[in-house]
């Protein structure tokens, strides 16, 4: 199969049309090359492709979650039971305090777990652990 890339261009450019910068949240395709996909149709253990059919091997593992990979059938399978019984209620399930004691018990020096949804409730709960720690308030901030 030769390299093309005419239907990502095509999605590029209606992309660009109706979402900020062709692209959702903090991703930025400002400085990518213009032949540098953008979308992709599907993903299989570590590879990628591209709405033109082009083949990559994945080293991001989607930006860090897919440690095994994508589409492995294990995994898949429990996620697809857990989602069954509940995804994205209200408050959480039993199934959280097993992941916290399993955590726990497999880090020594951990005495507890926290989880969060997103990486703006990460990073708040990194500073409250951190100002705790060092019992100070000021939180330093860089630019550039």
């Amino acid at each position: 199969m030769s390299w093309t890339n005419s239907k990502n261009k095509a999605l590029v450019e209606r992309a660009q049309a109706v979402i900020p910068r062709g692209m959702y949240g903090h991703q930025s395709v400002a400085l990518l090359p213009d032949d540098y996909p953008q979308f992709f149709a599907r993903a299989e253990g570590a590879h990628l492709w591209d709405v033109d059919g082009n083949r990559y091997l994945d080293f991001l593992g989607g930006y860090g979650p897919n440690l095994f990979g994508y589409g492995d059938r294990e995994i898949d399978d429990a996620y697809v039971a857990q989602m069954r019984q509940g995804d994205t209620m209200t408050g959480p399930a039993e199934v959280m305090v097993e992941l916290a004691e399993t955590m726990v018990g497999m880090v020594g020096h951990a005495d507890w777990a926290m989880f969060c949804k997103n990486g703006t409730d990460a990073t708040t709960m990194a500073l409250m652990i951190a100002r705790n720690h060092t019992r100070k308030n000021t939180v330093l901030l860089a630019r550039g």
